[in-house]
């Protein structure tokens, strides 16, 4: 029989979560703290819960996708308050390293398990099963999991003990954040240079220099696709997790202070909901 499935939190990722699952024939259920109407959860063919404690009771592995610690702490809170025994609660949510190892005594006196496992990739990635997964836990609760995480990515891997998940989601995605930063540089260069930036996107989207998640959006980054994937909030908010680990660690993590700060001045320009492409077509207009 097959585990049945709990999302909680169905913004962008947690509703393209819920939605693979479901359309990989899984027994999905979704609650979120703004509430979720059966009529908007039907289109994902998931069901619709407007009862955390109900949502707990009806399933084995409770995913949580969730926007930061705070949102993180609080469901945790009142989910401990429940019979948990015998479920695995699995935090995808970009969060704070250590987030679930300060709380993993808690979930363990109420009979559950739990792992970390960030999503690298975003919501079209989800949908398409072809996201990154980073868990970090022990190796039994891999090993339930990792049937599940299957059916939405194609690159899943045990990185070792509780948040070893999320320091490799800060590792893989802080070199991403710092290639941004750089690539706001360059296309400056460019403009004052005189080359357009459909010619730069060219040149760089043809050859080593850009990676493939930024390969992908420079479609974006020229306005001939205006779907918002990741938006720069998600953003600005994950670099303050990036750099807050680095310090947490002993370490200044100048470049990811850059980014971060990068990241930041684009919330000036009103842009938060736009997606993170946007901050490449916003530096080469103002340079």
């Amino acid at each position: 029989m097959s585990e049945k499935i709990g999302v909680i939190g169905l913004g962008r990722m947690g509703s393209a979560i819920a939605e693979r699952l479901a359309t990989q024939g899984l027994s999905v259920s979704g609650w979120t703290r703004s509430g979720v109407s059966s009529q908007w959860a039907e289109p994902l063919g998931i069901n619709a819960v407007d009862d955390l404690g109900k949502l707990v009771e009806d399933s084995d592995i409770i995913l949580l996708s969730l926007f930061d610690d705070a949102a993180v702490l609080d469901v945790l809170d009142q989910i401990l308050a429940l019979n948990l025994v015998g479920k695995l609660i699995v935090d995808t949510s970009t969060v704070s390293t250590d987030l679930l190892t300060r709380k993993i005594g808690e979930i363990t006196e109420t009979g559950a398990s739990a792992m970390d496992a960030p999503i690298s990739g975003g919501p079209e990635l989800v949908l398409a099963g072809e996201c990154g997964v980073f868990a970090g836990g022990t190796g039994q609760d891999f090993d339930r999991l990792s049937p599940i995480l299957e059916r939405f990515s194609n690159r899943c891997a045990h990185i070792g003990p509780l948040g070893t998940g999320l320091a490799m989601k800060v590792i893989n995605n802080g070199l991403l954040q710092g290639a941004w930063a750089a690539l706001v540089d360059v296309v400056q260069i460019a403009k004052r240079s005189g080359i357009s930036l459909e010619k730069t996107l060219d040149i760089l989207g043809k050859g080593p220099a850009v990676n493939p998640m930024m390969k992908a959006r420079i479609p974006k980054m020229l306005g001939e696709d205006t779907i918002v994937g990741f938006n720069i909030h998600g953003a600005v908010k994950d670099s303050g997790v990036f750099v807050n680990t680095a310090h947490r660690l002993g370490l200044e993590a100048p470049t990811l202070s850059i980014a971060r700060d990068i990241w930041n001045r684009s919330l000036e320009a009103d842009r938060g909901e736009s997606d993170v492409a946007d901050l490449i077509s916003l530096a080469y207009d103002e340079a």
